[in-house]
């Protein structure tokens, strides 16, 4: 199905493939995790969707926050492991990984208030 829409797409713009992936923005994903017991998972995302008040987020699958600059990062807790999973996509490798290493402290930052 992909292939068929990419076809139509250039059959209607009457561009060559490469033209057209050439003017599709660059985002750079950088990936992390936090150790988190599966018990501490739900208090966990609830405080950081707490965090996040005032931002534009989603809840759909743990909690996705965007930024104004288009980066963005999803904070979900795994279903066959006890972490968190952070995936973070910005237009510049140092801004994902920055990301990934703020919101992976704060994570475990939570996790540790919950352990004592």
């Amino acid at each position: 199905m992909a292939t068929a829409l990419v076809l139509d797409i250039m059959a209607k713009t009457g561009e060559k493939l490469s033209k057209l992936l050439d003017e599709l923005p660059e985002y750079f994903i950088h990936k992390g995790r936090v150790e988190c017991p599966n018990e501490f998972k739900q208090r966990v995302l609830k405080e950081l969707v707490e965090q996040a008040k005032g931002s534009k987020y989603s809840t759909l699958d743990g909690i996705k926050i965007w930024f104004k600059d288009k980066s963005g990062i999803l904070i979900r807790p795994s279903g066959t492991e006890p972490v968190y999973r952070l995936y973070a996509e910005a237009k510049t490798a140092e801004k994902a990984t920055q990301l990934v290493k703020e919101y992976s402290s704060g994570v475990a930052r939570i996790v540790d208030e919950l352990k004592t």
